[in-house]
């Protein structure tokens, strides 16, 4: 008796631990699903609750259809790993690039000049822009950055000063400085390059400009702003 238990206790191993293969007679997994179909209205695999409806199925271009996420357009997790609807997850994305357009002729000492802009990537759903103003259309913090190079030298008063550039925020009439770099001009200094940057809550409708003020006229040489959107 003895005997016989020891092969049936093999065997049951062995099965235990075996592959299982549908529509294939060489299965290449512990369950390995080939499929009959190849496009969109076929499925490799679909599972339903107890009432027959459809919870989780894969067609067989590869494409997944989770009954509770068929109308997100977007996929997330939560802090837990859960999946959640991803247009509700705070998902950093660039929502702006934009390079600056050069001054072609001096801007004035002493009045606040605001800076246009050629927009490299813009996103409509976040953002739309209007003569130097990047108009807020999805409310939320966003982190902007932005690079100047300024002329100061040449065909200018070529004696000291100060410069001051400024981030700021229009909301409801009122701006407000969000960011501002302030530095002294030495004599005969021919270029004034500066990096600002900030990040701070905006609604529906806020704009963000860059601008600058200096003691003695300059012209934009150079400038890049990029903006990114960081969630609610």
């Amino acid at each position: 008796m003895k005997k016989l238990l020891l092969p049936i206790v093999l065997l049951t191993s062995l099965n235990a631990y075996s592959q299982v293969g549908m529509n294939t007679s060489t299965p290449s997994a512990t369950l390995d699903v080939v499929s009959k179909g190849t496009t969109s209205t076929t499925k490799a695999l679909e599972i339903n609750d107890s009432t027959n409806k459809e919870l989780v199925s894969i067609s067989d271009d590869g494409s997944v259809r989770l009954e509770n996420y068929k109308n997100f357009s977007l996929l997330g997790t939560d802090t837990n790993g859960n999946l959640v609807n991803g247009t509700t997850a705070s998902i950093p994305s660039i929502v702006g690039i934009a390079t600056g357009i050069t001054s072609t002729s001096d801007l004035s000492a002493n009045i606040e000049a605001k800076y246009t802009f050629t927009t490299d990537k813009i996103n409509a759903a976040n953002l739309s822009y209007s003569s130097g103003n990047f108009t807020v259309l999805k409310a939320g913090y966003y982190g902007i950055l932005l690079y100047t190079k300024k002329n100061v030298g040449m065909n200018f008063p070529n004696t000291g000063g100060t410069v001051q550039t400024f981030i700021k925020k229009t909301a409801s009439s009122t701006t407000t400085e969000l960011s501002v770099n302030q530095s002294s001009l030495t004599d005969n200094l021919t270029f004034e390059a500066n990096t600002i940057g900030v990040t701070a809550y905006f609604n529906v409708g806020e704009i963000i400009s860059c601008r600058a003020n200096y003691t003695r006229p300059h012209r934009l040489t150079t400038a890049s702003l990029s903006i990114v959107y960081y969630g609610t």
